[in-house]
């Protein structure tokens, strides 16, 4: 029997489809909320995202309003939680749901909009956290993910916020086509008061292929720059931090600084970063340390960490979760809903309110 040569060309376009679709295929929701300002300047680059992502089996919903509070945000989810929703991505300059903390300044709680059956307390203003549900009702049923540059402009290169943005989708969609810069293996930088950890569970996503540096001797500032200049694919850094913008390297009783002035020249080339110091994913501070690994002159395309003081040192769950090829979305929330039991007291529980991931959620480490 004999095709019409079009019919022909539509069967082998379906074949394609059907075996180039990755294996991690989403098929779910995700909802993305921008200003629609910002939609206007990124709408070739958010046109090429939902393609892309529609290849992998998510329905994308963008929704391109004036947001005014955390609360509308978080009815969008609720209305949505029925329709397969996986998670939603916070884009640009959008309310935020901030906890805030006693005699101190308020911090960014992504677990406010990931959590869609806890009884949260908000303020007037619709934004202001004033109470936590306990567990299990403030676990995370869905995930989020936060691309927002909030750099200097001096130290970007006088870049526009929705340049920064631009160039991380473009970065993103290389990264999903196969041409982006190959990296190999990770490292393991960890300062003297964890040096008994080591991989921190890495070992899940590469074997063998971790650099581990934990010794006295070796952890040092200016050894950690020359490993950030070498082409890791994932690098996880646990030390101190010196405010939102720096890491703390302890050497000899002398704390070695790195700031995100820094980076112009030590030029951070690995794709994927476990920030293990306090604050510095929090994005709502100029020159935060996590948003240079992203939109600084570094490769970066996701970057795990806290926007509160306390370190989450179990981790091995999000590792294990992205070698099984799973996106970083669903392995941050696997490791959110194993170790908040474990961890229950109120001294940590306020590391998890502060657990964050920068950058797309949907991003899978590629084998």
């Amino acid at each position: 029997m004999k095709f019409p040569g079009t019919m022909v060309k539509v069967m082998v376009l379906l074949w394609a489809l059907l075996f180039s679709r990755p294996s991690h295929a989403g098929e779910g929701k995700v909802v993305v909320f921008i200003r629609p300002g910002l939609f206007r300047q990124l709408s070739i680059e958010l046109s090429v995202y939902k393609k892309d992502l529609r290849l992998e089996g998510y329905e994308v919903d963008i929704r391109a309003e004036d947001w005014h509070s955390s609360r509308q945000m978080k009815e969008v989810l609720l209305g949505e939680q029925n329709n397969n929703l996986k998670g939603c991505i916070l884009i640009g300059d959008l309310p935020i749901p901030s906890l805030l903390r006693k005699g101190m300044d308020s911090r960014p709680c992504p677990l406010y909009l990931m959590d869609l059956d806890g009884p949260w307390a908000l303020a007037e203003n619709g934004t202001d956290i004033e109470k936590t549900p306990e567990w299990p009702q403030g676990g995370p049923e869905i995930w989020a993910g936060f691309i927002v540059p909030n750099l200097s402009t001096a130290l970007a290169g006088r870049k526009k916020s929705h340049e920064l943005i631009k160039e991380y989708f473009d970065k993103v969609h290389s990264y999903r086509r196969g041409v982006y810069k190959k990296r190999q293996g990770a490292l393991s930088f960890v300062d003297d008061p964890w040096k008994a950890n080591s991989t921190m569970g890495l070992e899940a996503l590469y074997g063998e292929n971790v650099t581990v540096i934990n010794g006295k001797e070796d952890s040092t500032a200016p050894r950690l720059k020359k490993e950030l200049a070498k082409a890791y694919e994932f690098v996880q850094i646990v030390s101190h931090n010196q405010g939102v913008d720096g890491i703390g390297v302890l050497n000899r009783g002398r704390c070695e600084v790195i700031k995100t002035g820094d980076f112009p020249q030590i030029k951070p080339r690995a794709l994927f970063y476990n920030m293990g110091e306090c604050s510095t994913c929090c994005y709502t501070t100029e020159n935060y340390l996590g948003g240079w690994f992203l939109f600084g002159p570094c490769d970066g395309l996701e970057v795990f960490g806290s926007t509160m003081p306390g370190l989450i040192n179990s981790i091995s769950v999000i590792y294990q979760h992205l070698g099984k090829g799973e996106s970083f979305g669903e392995a941050y929330k696997a490791m959110l809903l194993f170790e908040m039991p474990q961890d229950a007291k109120k001294t940590k529980r306020k590391w998890y309110l502060g657990s964050i991931l920068l950058g797309d959620p949907m991003l899978t480490v590629r084998k």
